[in-house]
């Protein structure tokens, strides 16, 4: 970085150097962990004039460091940052909802959600998006709900892309509302746009996690009879499927869907075998589990600490 700032010092000296110069100074001092480095150029910047004063782009690259470091100090950031006459982007609530974590204090989920509400009118699909899985992670229906109202409202973005739908499905899953979810899943088919592995995923999700495996089975079964939709059918997405008819004690229909699977010639992964060899344990049935640690080898696939940790359960 030193020889890289010594380019930067001469393209100043030269009058060849603007803000974007400088921000990429910084960036590549915060992607180092240097954060004092970086303050030590944001203050060359302000002391270099007007218009080489830090700007938005500036702000949010220090802010997304800071959150990934220990997350203190963002605020005082955000104050700066209005202080300095510039205005939060729909980027800025982006980063500090991904700062959103299980963990996170409900003091500061609150004041997240509080500052994207101040950016309403700038609010678009990635922010959306950003929005329910931030709540979920926080696990916070009530705020989640509350967003969700929002866009039923007048005031609700247009959704174009499958990947937002996802989002907004899965957060009516996680709220317990089947109607809403459904209701997604209808205005988004309805609109001709092709689902996403991930956006299926969440509506099988939805429906097996609020204790309907065979609805979920029945979408997939539709899914598969249509020709753009079907390729898009994995073994992550009919996991769900098994899992919950194992939390139901419904073992013919895991069997059944597994067979299913393995017609379909579906790529297993360690998650799928696990679920398969729980179902074994949980039906007394551990003879199956035999022959599925022998696919797992012909596959190159090595059981790890849960695999082991089920068979001897």
């Amino acid at each position: 970085m030193d020889a890289a700032e010594l380019v930067m010092s001469k393209a100043v000296a030269a009058g060849k150097a603007d803000v974007v110069t400088y921000n990429t100074v910084v960036k590549k001092h915060l992607q180092q962990g240097h954060l004092q480095r970086a303050h030590a150029v944001i203050e060359k910047m302000r002391s270099a004039g007007d218009s080489y004063a830090p700007n938005a782009v500036t702000f949010n690259e220090l802010i997304d460091a800071t959150i990934r470091s220990n997350g203190e100090g963002v605020w005082m950031l955000i104050d700066e940052m209005r202080a300095s006459g510039l205005r939060p982007t729909t980027v800025t609530c982006s980063i500090l909802l991904k700062g959103i974590q299980r963990g996170s204090s409900a003091a500061d989920v609150e004041r997240t959600m509080a500052f994207v509400r101040e950016l309403e009118d700038s609010m678009d699909e990635v922010l959306l998006s950003s929005v329910c899985e931030a709540c979920i992670r926080a696990s916070r229906p009530d705020l989640l709900a509350a967003q969700l109202q929002r866009q039923r409202g007048s005031g609700g973005i247009p959704i174009t892309g499958a990947h937002t739908f996802g989002s907004i499905i899965r957060a009516y899953g996680f709220l317990g509302d089947l109607q809403g979810a459904w209701a997604a899943w209808a205005q988004m088919r309805s609109r001709e746009l092709l689902p996403t592995s991930i956006t299926i995923g969440c509506m099988v999700e939805a429906l097996v996690s609020n204790g309907q495996p065979e609805a979920g089975l029945e979408l997939i079964h539709e899914l598969s009879a249509d020709e753009r939709a079907g390729p898009l059918l994995n073994a992550v997405i009919y996991c769900s499927v098994l899992k919950g008819f194992t939390q139901r004690k419904s073992f013919s229909r895991v069997w059944a869907v597994y067979e299913e699977m393995v017609k379909a010639r579906l790529q297993f992964s360690i998650v799928t075998y696990n679920a398969l060899i729980d179902a074994c344990a949980r039906a007394g049935e551990m003879a199956r589990a035999q022959p599925l640690l022998q696919d797992m080898a012909r596959d190159g696939i090595e059981p790890n600490l849960v695999t082991y940790s089920t068979i001897v359960k």
